[in-house]
Formats: structure tokens, C-alpha cells, sequence
């Protein structure tokens, strides 16, 4: 038996059912499940890092995607608001257009 303890899409059950496997599964209160999803995204991140083809990076942008949707559904935040902070923060902090890799900064106060 694996242990994985983590959540999952809905048809994941009946895809390993169909393996003729067997799984147990919870139903999360809607706390835990808020928790869960930001360890999802987090999840989904790495996997980005370890995609080594544009499908992969295809596919695992889209689950990022499908994770970020669920958090602005559950927290009532819209595309809208999302795009005037973005455009806050770019207009601040700038964009990444110039590959930019910070390596050190030095504090002369300390």
C-alpha cells in the first residue's frame, strides 16, 4: 500500500477502480481542503521545475491553473482583481522581461 495524503481531482476514485485497485478517501471540511489546495499549488510548482518538454510544462501549467481557479472561486476573487495587482506590481517592481538573477545584496548599515 502507498500512503499519499494529499487531495485529488474528483475522478481519481473511479480511474483506480477501474485498475481494479482499491483506495480509501476523505472528504475534507473546507478549511483543511483551503490548506490542501495551497500544498497542491506548491506541489504543481516543482513538478513545473521537473518538466523537461513543453508538454509536460504544458500539462503542468494547466494543473496550476485548475488549482489557482479553485482559491479565486473559494476566496471570491476575480480575474479583474487579479490583473489590477499585477499591473501594481509590474508598474512597481517591474516585470521579468530583462532575466534578471539576483545573486547578493550587501547591507552597509550592518
Amino acid at each position: 500500500m502507498i500512503t499519499y495524503n494529499k487531495i485529488i481531482r474528483d475522478n481519481i476514485p473511479s480511474i483506480i477502480e477501474k485498475d481494479h485497485k482499491s483506495c480509501v478517501v476523505s472528504v475534507l471540511d473546507d478549511e483543511q481542503f483551503n490548506l490542501e489546495l495551497k500544498k497542491k499549488l506548491i506541489e504543481e510548482a516543482t513538478e513545473v521545475l521537473a518538466a523537461t518538454t513543453r508538454e509536460e510544462l504544458i500539462g503542468e501549467i494547466a494543473d496550476m491553473h485548475e488549482i489557482i481557479d479553485k482559491l479565486k472561486e473559494i476566496y471570491g476573487i476575480d480575474d479583474v482583481e487579479v490583473s489590477k495587482v499585477q499591473r501594481i506590481k509590474a508598474e512597481k517592481n517591474g516585470k521579468f522581461e530583462k532575466k534578471l538573477f539576483l545573486v547578493s545584496v550587501d547591507d552597509k548599515h550592518e
